[in-house]
């Protein structure tokens, strides 16, 4: 499993350069496999970015059966999924990286951190992402 990392400043304009540094890292996945891929990365780096105050790294390691991307930052905070209302803004990222990702989860960082983590299965039909 060949693994890439980057990391990204603590800025709303950084969650792009993270989706594109992924998408960049699998030119030989398929269409929908690179969307939930960049679509899950958003959201991960999103909430690093607006609940930590610390620089955050993208991890991206890739076989020919799954892709794990992983999102890390120095805060101790755990992210809790929540259900959100209709007429709430936000608070449904989590939910969605339950819904899309095939396994998820949180793992401790080594200097007191966390890395919250997805994986693509490369060889789950994806109805309705052709």
């Amino acid at each position: 499993m060949t693994e890439r990392r980057a990391e990204f400043a603590n800025a709303p304009e950084s969650v792009a350069r993270a989706r594109a540094f992924v998408t960049a890292c699998l030119p030989d996945a398929d269409g929908p496999l690179r969307f939930i891929a960049a679509l899950l990365t958003s959201e991960l780096a999103t909430n690093a970015v607006r609940h930590t105050a610390t620089t955050y790294t993208i991890a991206v390691a890739a076989d020919d059966d799954e892709v794990r991307i992983g999102v890390g930052d120095a805060s101790s905070v755990q992210p809790v999924p929540r259900s959100a209302g209709l007429d709430e803004y936000d608070g449904r990222g989590l939910k969605i990286v339950d819904a899309l990702a095939d396994r998820w989860g949180i793992d401790p960082g080594v200097s007191g951190g966390k890395q919250v983590w997805v994986v693509l299965y490369r060889h789950v039909e994806r109805p309705g992402w052709s």
